[in-house]
């Protein structure tokens, strides 16, 4: 007796719900909410689908993907080269800093700026000023311009390097086989621009002083010693 009441309850409860929620399917239920939980342009701003006018830039897609083992070695050097200056920019004090970014108008090139900030004070005085009273196009000869600088004694600044190197076998023109073959290997060599253009400056250390001599095309342009 009390099993059979029980199940007559419980039937009782089961029928009486089953009309409660009566035509209702999944479909409906999720229909029901047609903006979702976000809604574009009220909830978050909506933006235009790729219209294939928006892509990397042309610089991006040839680092990525070298057309030939050239472009890719052309692209390990600039980036070596950018390394580079960012960690000599990094490494200077704030005067130094400022005095670089005044002085970074004339410098045409990563390459040239590495150049600059190896120089010394004094060195760095005296190519701003080569720069700034050249005339030429300095991207392509940065040191076309020695010729055009005077010295205190009024001497072109190709006269003065050469009479005081003169002796030593150093001359203007002479190609960088003839140097080496003169005073030997450079212990340095800096590029300003591209190296292919052989615009180099080599250094050499002799009794405690340093020889610097300014290549352009390949070509000895000038010289300074400390």
């Amino acid at each position: 007796m009390t099993k059979s009441l029980i199940l007559l309850i419980v039937f009782v409860i089961s029928g009486g719900c089953a009309n409660i929620f009566t035509g209702r399917t999944f479909i409906d239920e999720m229909d029901r909410d047609s903006d979702g939980l976000w809604v574009a342009g009220r909830d978050f701003q909506a933006v235009a689908g790729d219209e294939g006018t928006t892509y990397r830039p042309i610089d991006e897609i040839r680092q990525r993907t070298p057309a030939s083992q050239y472009e890719k070695a052309q692209t390990d050097l600039e980036k070596s080269i950018d390394s580079e200056l960012r960690r000599k920019v990094a490494a200077l004090d704030e005067q130094a800093y400022l005095r670089f970014q005044k002085d970074k108008s004339v410098l045409a090139t990563p390459s040239e700026q590495i150049y600059y900030l190896d120089l010394t004070e004094r060195e760095k005085v005296e190519y701003v000023r080569l720069k700034n009273s050249g005339g030429v196009d300095q991207t392509i000869k940065p040191y076309a311009f020695l010729s055009n600088y005077k010295t205190d004694d009024n001497l072109s600044l190709k006269t003065f390097y050469q009479s005081r190197f003169e002796e030593r076998g150093i001359a203007i023109g002479m190609n960088k086989q003839d140097v080496v073959q003169t005073w030997g290997e450079p212990h340095n060599v800096d590029f300003a621009g591209d190296p292919r253009l052989q615009n180099e400056r080599w250094s050499f250390r002799e009794k405690g002083k340093v020889h610097r001599v300014f290549f352009e095309s390949g070509v000895v342009q000038g010289w300074i010693v400390d």
